[in-house]
């Protein structure tokens, strides 16, 4: 995982980490004909620049917010 996000107000790198957010279960291609369900919990990152210091969740490339599956499996 990456080590920074960008903030959701303001956009700028931040990379003052604040905690993790909730498990996320995410389905993912099968491998040998069985179902491949990988949970994660995304790294949360606090912006000192913005006026009461926000958190903002890390989202990575690989699967998009809200969705139960991978981008590879979509």
């Amino acid at each position: 995982m990456l080590d920074y996000t960008h903030c959701r107000c303001c956009g700028r790198k931040i990379s003052d980490f604040h905690g993790y957010d909730r498990p996320i279960r995410l389905q993912h291609l099968l491998i040998f004909e069985r179902k491949v369900l990988i949970e994660l919990r995304p790294k949360r990152y606090r912006c000192r620049h913005c006026e009461g210091d926000p958190t903002t969740t890390q989202q990575l490339d690989w699967y998009t917010p809200n969705s139960p599956h991978t981008k590879a499996l979509d």
